[in-house]
């Protein structure tokens, strides 16, 4: 049977970073030219310092790390063994069988996936900002704007790290010069990951997959070795979802129906899914080919998962609240709503109905379907 699991709490990871100086002159490998970026100690330097690039990824990550856990964010020691805990506790098979990750709408997203799926080997991302390319810290050296990459970089990454995803609007403006493909390199280091290889790659027309930009799908590939040694990689599209540029770009569900997933995951989807007049064929394509699907509730909406994988078994974690200001009345789910009232009212505990009356302002109710 195929198991569906929807964590309604995703809360971010975050490790130790090393201490980092930019060097200027010799060639870098590409892992080297990823901690100067991102302000971490390059490796072939001999230079130390007490502390991060002020203003870098790496400042920015070791702050995140020593703050004080919330409910939003876990970046503190006993944060990260907390959400460990969690999903080691409550995903089960997806969590550790997941070697394979779709992670549509997720940007250059790399911080979340090795916290969720230990056992990754490959993570596909989708979204709409350009791939870029891995920047040279010796060419922006020789231009004087090594400073102001290392710092933008940084800024490009206090979203996630503030708020656990990306926002698209910032992530445009930020990423218009520099893509997608650096910030996956310097992402990947949090995790303790050593970059092996960054390199351009497109689909052409026939769905193949090539080195190079020439095909109209472009992307980026980055290789890496993980902590345990292990090689895995993070393989990124520039892809608009919609139905249009589904059927008008045919070349990419090619490429992807060849591809093997083990797991779906939607973070940050901004209720796209919901739209299923723009995409229906992206939901249809997902739910086909996956295994598990671990989402938040601005995934594929409850409804189409009750009505086109009905066969699924469902599990919700947390609290399910309305949706935040700024999106479409029709984002909220009602079903999901009574599916999550079943679960906090039916048990009658004061503290739990306490906590649906703040988050919903009403009265807990019980429901009888059986969810």
């Amino acid at each position: 049977m195929k198991r569906k699991l929807i964590p309604y709490l995703l809360l971010p990871l975050l490790l130790n970073i090393s201490i980092c100086v930019p060097e200027s002159g010799a060639n870098m490998s590409d892992d080297e030219m990823a901690r100067v970026l991102g302000g971490f100690r390059a490796l072939n330097s001999s230079r130390t310092s007490a502390a991060p690039v002020r203003g870098s990824f790496a400042e920015a990550w070791e702050q995140a790390n020593n703050r004080e856990p919330s409910l939003i964010n876990l970046n503190s020691h006993n944060g990260r063994e907390t959400i460990r805990r969690f999903f080691q506790e409550n995903l089960g098979a997806a969590r550790l069988e997941t070697k394979s990750l779709l992670y549509f709408f997720g940007g250059p997203d790399v911080i979340y996936p090795p916290l969720l799926f230990p056992n990754l080997e490959r993570i596909v991302l989708v979204g709409r900002e350009p791939p870029g390319r891995l920047l040279d810290p010796n060419a922006l050296l020789s231009n004087n704007t090594l400073g102001a990459r290392i710092a933008e970089i940084g800024r490009a990454f206090r979203d996630v790290l503030r708020e656990s995803y990306f926002i698209t609007d910032n992530m445009s403006r930020e990423l218009k010069d520099f893509g997608t493909t650096t910030m996956i390199a310097v992402g990947l280091l949090a995790s303790g990951a050593r970059i092996d290889s960054v390199q351009a790659v497109s689909i052409d027309s026939a769905g193949n997959l090539n080195l190079g930009n020439n095909g109209r799908i472009k992307g980026s590939q980055v290789i890496y070795t993980k902590p345990n040694g292990s090689v895995a990689e993070v393989i990124y599209f520039q892809k608009d979802l919609a139905n249009s540029y589904l059927q008008s770009e045919p070349e990419f569900l090619v490429y992807m129906n060849r591809q093997n997933f083990d797991t779906a995951y939607f973070k940050a989807a901004s209720h796209l899914p919901h739209n299923r007049n723009l995409f229906s064929g992206m939901t249809a394509f997902v739910l086909s080919k996956v295994r598990f699907l671990v989402q938040a509730d601005n995934g594929i909406p409850f409804q189409d998962l009750r009505t086109q994988a009905a066969d699924w078994k469902l599990r919700l974690f947390g609290l399910y609240s309305p949706p935040s200001r700024g999106f479409y009345e029709g984002v909220r789910q009602n079903e999901l709503s009574a599916a999550y009232s079943s679960k906090f009212c039916g048990r009658r505990e004061a503290r739990l109905e306490q906590v649906w009356r703040t988050v919903w302002g009403a009265p807990c109710q019980s429901y009888s379907n059986n969810f």
